[in-house]
């Protein structure tokens, strides 16, 4: 029975309580960095021997990461200029053929 009644005195007050919590921890993000892999492959967590690495490195490490539209437009733009090139070439050919 006085479980029973325990149950309906708490309730009115979980609503409340968890729009609380949920306040408390968007003002707290900033400040606590956690993530969590849940992916079966673990692929986005870095191994210990990596992590190990990283520490033995006595400067700053610089990371570089290319966005697919970038490595796209790099890897595109000598073939434009080749392009280009073919597209004068064949205007020469057909000025001389003349």
């Amino acid at each position: 029975m006085f479980a029973r009644s325990m149950k309906n005195w708490i309730k009115p007050f979980i609503g409340p309580l968890l729009i609380a919590m949920g306040i408390l921890l968007i003002g707290l993000s900033p400040y606590i960095r956690m993530r969590f892999d849940l992916s079966e492959e673990k692929k986005f967590t870095l191994s210990a021997s990596s992590i190990e690495l990283i520490r033995q490195q006595d400067g700053p490490i610089r990371i570089k990461v290319w966005e697919l539209r970038e490595l796209l437009f790099t890897l595109m733009r000598p073939l434009k200029k080749l392009q280009k090139l073919k597209i004068s070439a064949i205007s020469s050919i057909r000025i001389y053929k003349r």
